[in-house]
C-alpha cells in the first residue's frame, strides 16, 4: 500500500528513525539504504510464522512537504497466494490455512505500521 502527504512539513530523517523504531518494537531486524533521494528500509522478522520468516519493505520517498510512504510485504506472496490456491484444488488445504494465517499477521503489522505512522506524522506537524 502507499500513502502521499503534502504540506506536513515532517523531517524524513526522523520519520525513517520512527520506522526502524516501529519494526524493532514489533520484533524485526531493520536494515536502511538511502540511494536516488529515497529511503529503503527493509525489515526481517526475528520470528517465525508457520515456519516462515517475514519480510517488509518500506520506501520512503521525497520531501519535509511532499512525501510518499510505501509498504510492501513479502515479495512473492502474490505468487504463494496462487499456488496455494491451486494446491488447494488438489487437497492442499493446510498449504492455504499456512498463508491464510501469513496473510493476516502481514494485515496486522501492516494496520498497525499505518496507526504508528498517523501518529507520528501527526505528532511532527505540531
Amino acid at each position: 500500500m502507499k500513502y502521499e502527504w503534502t504540506g506536513k512539513n515532517v523531517s524524513i530523517d526522523e520519520l525513517v528513525e520512527h520506522i526502524k523504531v516501529f519494526f524493532t518494537e514489533n520484533d524485526f531486524k531493520v536494515g536502511v539504504d538511502k540511494s536516488n533521494g529515497s529511503y529503503h528500509v527493509t525489515a526481517t522478522s526475528n520470528f517465525r510464522v508457520e515456519k516462515t520468516k517475514l519480510f517488509v519493505t518500506v520506501k520512503v520517498s521525497g520531501e519535509a512537504d511532499d512525501f510518499t510512504i510505501e509498504f510492501t510485504p513479502n515479495k512473492g506472496m502474490n505468487a504463494v497466494w496462487m499456488t496455494s490456491s491451486l494446491t488447494s484444488l488438489f487437497g492442499g488445504n493446510w498449504f492455504l490455512l499456512r498463508n491464510l494465517r501469513l496473510k493476516e499477521k502481514l494485515d496486522r503489522i501492516e494496520r498497525s505500521f499505518w496507526s504508528y505512522i498517523g501518529l507520528v506524522i501527526a505528532d511532527s506537524g505540531r
